[in-house]
């Protein structure tokens, strides 16, 4: 019994980690610090501005010619997207 109890405690000694495995249901600790935390000099990651907010933006900007135009520009989108769905739905020989 007692060469079992030796072997056990120099495995625990050689593999640490394993006997330090977290609890299920417990968040995994961050590798790196959050960007709040990050050293002076270091540039902070932004998120991209959302739709509403570049078409705010571009509004205030240049005036309300630039919804007419925006509507216009997603118009021809949508109906490029169909006349491409059109074309590739199954049984079309895209004529």
């Amino acid at each position: 019994m007692r060469p079992v109890a030796i072997v056990g405690s120099a495995l625990l000694f050689a593999f640490p980690a394993a006997a330090q495995t977290p609890q299920p249901g417990t968040p995994p600790e961050p590798s790196s610090p959050p960007a709040s935390a990050a050293a002076p000099g270091v540039p902070v990651r932004e998120q991209q501005p959302r739709r509403g907010e570049v078409d705010r933006r571009e509004e205030a900007q240049f005036g309300p010619a630039v919804q007419q135009q925006r509507q216009r520009q997603r118009a021809e989108e949508d109906q490029l997207y169909n006349e491409i769905m059109r074309r590739s739905a199954p049984g079309n020989s895209g004529q």
